[in-house]
């Protein structure tokens, strides 16, 4: 494996876990959510993942996030942003084999 594709592999792997979102709950139990907070719970105890309907079953079900998850459109990734409570599919912001940094 080369120098260069360990580097964007290692930068990779950095770039999504800072990417990953805390999720914190308001202490008067109000979310402004169509999940019920234990289904976020349930779905969060398994890592970097958040409840959504599967379409074909509508059921509720966990996806990973930063991945395609529930998502329709390959280009699209499921994400939690930020001051949001729910994860929804947003389209990618660069190609496939790249990833996106934004300095803040």
């Amino acid at each position: 494996m080369s120098k260069v594709l360990i580097f964007q592999l290692i930068n990779h792997l950095l770039i999504i876990a800072n990417c990953l979102p805390a999720v914190v709950f308001p202490e008067d139990d109000s979310l402004s959510s169509s999940f019920a907070k234990s289904e976020i719970l349930k779905c969060l105890d398994l890592g970097d993942f958040m409840p959504a309907t599967n379409k074909e079953t509508q059921k509720v079900e966990c996806y990973p996030l930063a991945t395609n998850g529930p998502c329709d459109k390959r280009d699209e990734w499921f994400i939690l942003p930020p001051n949001e409570v729910e994860a929804s599919c947003r389209a990618r912001t660069c190609p496939q084999d790249h990833v996106f940094y934004k300095v803040s």
